[in-house]
């Protein structure tokens, strides 16, 4: 008890000198963050590619989405852009175990919607197979959902929906392909229990993931459903 003691009384002292011999460095631009910097450089926090849209009803998603799913709420944080901000970000949220980035960035999101939208009763990241997961060791989109789910006060549900087949990846399909690859790979086990919600997803490319989720959750009830990703990739 008395060398526990000892460690947590030079916590603090031994957290500086190790910031001060091994400093953090910004997940996207890598330069070293100074003592006001959190997790992201103020120069690149500047540069964030807020989605112009955000908090417009007549965006890109609800284009993208009509005709295959009635959104009550869709929107995007950030703008996807190859070798941008956005792509370093979720590429280090996603491969290099830095959820804080994911904790981080809901949370901004999280303030931009604040007391301008329709909250829904709970947020539904997209669920990872189990076998993803365990090999990654989380889910991204559970740690969005939670800094979403901080800020405006709704509770996130990660049980709800589950992922049952364990497809292979989108990166190189075409549109068509990777509806294909997503068809029936999501089971709702229950009644959902809620009249709304928005499923919660690092970035949206096709948007046959979040159908494929959506669908699910409305095989069960009428649920009214809202999408809300980290980024959109026009």
């Amino acid at each position: 008890m008395r060398i526990l003691h000892t460690y947590q009384k030079f916590k603090p002292w031994l957290s500086s000198l190790s910031d001060l011999v091994f400093p953090p460095l910004c997940p996207s631009c890598k330069n070293p963050l100074i003592s006001d910097e959190n997790w992201l450089c103020l120069a690149c926090e500047m540069r964030l590619p807020i989605a112009p849209f955000l908090l417009n009803n007549a965006n890109p998603i609800h284009t993208l989405f009509k005709g295959r799913l009635n959104l009550e709420f869709g929107t995007s944080f950030l703008l996807f852009s190859k070798e941008g901000i956005a792509q370093h970000l979720i590429h280090a949220l996603k491969y290099k175990d830095n959820t804080k980035i994911g904790v981080e960035l809901g949370r901004l999101f999280g303030i931009h919607l604040k007391g301008k939208v329709d909250l829904p009763e709970a947020l539904i990241p997209v669920p990872l197979h189990p076998n993803k997961e365990k090999k990654r060791g989380y889910n991204q989109s559970t740690f969005i959902a939670q800094g979403i789910g901080e800020v405006l006060k709704i509770p996130v549900n990660t049980t709800l929906v589950q992922r049952i087949k364990e497809n292979p990846s989108q990166t190189k399909l075409t549109r068509f392909a990777r509806w294909e690859n997503v068809r029936e790979i999501f089971s709702c086990s229950t009644k959902v229990p809620y009249k709304y919600v928005w499923i919660i997803d690092d970035t949206l490319t096709t948007g046959s993931t979040l159908e494929a989720c959506a669908l699910a959750l409305q095989n069960k009830s009428n649920v009214k459903i809202g999408v809300a990703t980290l980024a959109f990739a026009d």
